[in-house]
């Protein structure tokens, strides 16, 4: 024997011995199983391919095409329009809660139509959240059965529906485990998203046993889902009060980022960006204070100032621990319940301040001064004489002021048209 050859054990001849038969094997069994697929040189990949189970993909893709007419009964494609100068309307999506009402996320001077361009009514909208309560065509389906969430820590697929060009489209999301973080504004916990996975706000998630999941949403800058027992459960208490009483502070604000924390001298808290002239807060908080406490709570985004200011009561008065310039002081500001001003009995008109926008025409009383001008309900008011933007109280001294006669020019946005009309201070 040569020396220099090295020497095969015996236990290595049999092992491999062992994998030559099992492999002419297999291949015989695969020409039995399925004697109708032509014969390859390789037959390894297709026999193991021939012996193994469908993937977990064609699965998925199967369940999405069975979902597809069940979530197309109660998720309609919807058109935004908002206000402000012309734009193309932005797609989005409502679910059939019940017989004739849908629920979806709006914004604020948001107009919703269907697909096909006829308007929808708004019957409440919570300013908090953006869940608005839409009264849209009766449809023949049952509304969505909510799926009572369990083993969120376990991986699993949720179908989304997406909208584009009109029509719906599913998708399969796949979700590593869903975390729950708490949220002020949706008094409840919401699932907040892993990493990576990507979820457009105003999404609507089902199980793949086609069961409402929730919604996704952006919390904190970051997508979240709402889960559909708390998303219901907010659509009741909507539905039964439509037009709940709302404080505010007559400020704006927005999250403070390192940048601006540096820039401001302050470690946390929340970066006033607008105060109303004619608010609570006017002469009180200016721009570019930053509000790091409301009566002792510690507010870090404005998701949690919202909180705060919503949980005041008219009358009421926050106290707010402001820093201005690097120098911490205190402030007391009155909330004030945001309530339209009763209607003039001449002008006739019931306005409700809208802020940086101006003055919505919630009511107008027939034979009225501004009923003769052709002022209609819905109608904003953005401009009035030399006001830009003007508020309620603003609108009715610029009407009180001045002797009898003469008449104060505004101009107001209809839907998506402008117009300019001139209302008489007096009959």
């Amino acid at each position: 024997m040569d020396p220099l050859r090295p020497s095969v054990s015996r236990e290595t001849r049999l092992l491999l011995t062992i994998v030559v038969v099992s492999l002419a094997t297999l291949w015989v069994l695969a020409r039995i199983r399925f004697p109708g697929r032509a014969a390859t040189p390789n037959p390894v990949p297709p026999v193991l391919a021939q012996l193994a189970p469908p993937s977990a993909f064609e699965d998925i893709t199967s369940t999405v095409a069975q979902l597809r007419p069940r979530i197309g009964e109660i998720v309609s494609p919807i058109l935004v329009q908002a206000e402000g100068p012309p734009s193309p309307p932005a797609p989005a999506q409502a679910l059939l809660i019940r017989d004739g009402l849908a629920i979806a996320i709006l914004g604020e001077h948001d107009q919703p139509r269907t697909a096909e361009g006829v308007s929808l009514e708004v019957s409440a909208r919570d300013p908090l959240t953006g869940l608005t309560l839409l009264q849209i065509p009766a449809e023949d389906g049952p509304p969505a059965s909510v799926w009572p969430s369990r083993g969120l820590q376990y991986p699993r697929f949720l179908i989304a529906s997406d909208v584009s060009g009109g029509g719906l489209s599913l998708r399969p999301v796949f979700i590593g485990s869903l975390n729950s973080i708490a949220s002020p504004r949706w008094s409840g916990t919401l699932w907040a998203v892993p990493y990576g996975v990507e979820l457009r706000a105003g999404t609507f998630l089902f199980t793949v046993a086609g069961e409402f999941a929730g919604l996704a949403i952006r919390h904190d800058d970051q997508p979240a889902i709402v889960p559909a027992e708390l998303l219901t459960a907010a659509a009741d208490r909507l539905s039964r009060q439509p037009h709940p009483d709302s404080t505010s502070l007559g400020a704006e604000v927005q999250t403070l980022s390192p940048a601006l924390a540096a820039a401001l001298q302050s470690p946390s808290g929340v970066v006033v960006t607008w105060v109303d002239p004619a608010g609570p807060a006017a002469g009180v908080l200016s721009a570019m204070d930053v509000v790091e406490r409301v009566n002792g709570t510690a507010v870090t985004s404005p998701e949690q100032w919202e909180m705060q200011v919503a949980g005041l009561s008219d009358g009421s008065t926050a106290v707010l621990d402001v820093r201005r310039q690097g120098e911490m002081r205190q402030a007391r500001v009155i909330a004030q319940a945001e309530r339209p001003a009763p209607a003039d009995p001449v002008l006739g008109l019931t306005l409700r301040t809208l802020p940086k926008v101006g003055a919505e025409v919630l009511h107008v009383l027939p034979r009225s001064i501004a009923a003769r001008a052709g002022v209609r309900a819905g109608d904003v008011i953005t401009k009035a004489d030399d006001l830009e933007s003007p508020s309620s109280p603003q609108i009715a001294r610029l009407f009180a002021a001045g002797s009898s006669g003469g008449s104060v020019v505004v101009v107001l946005t209809r839907g998506q048209d402008h117009r300019v009309l001139a209302i008489p201070r007096k009959p």
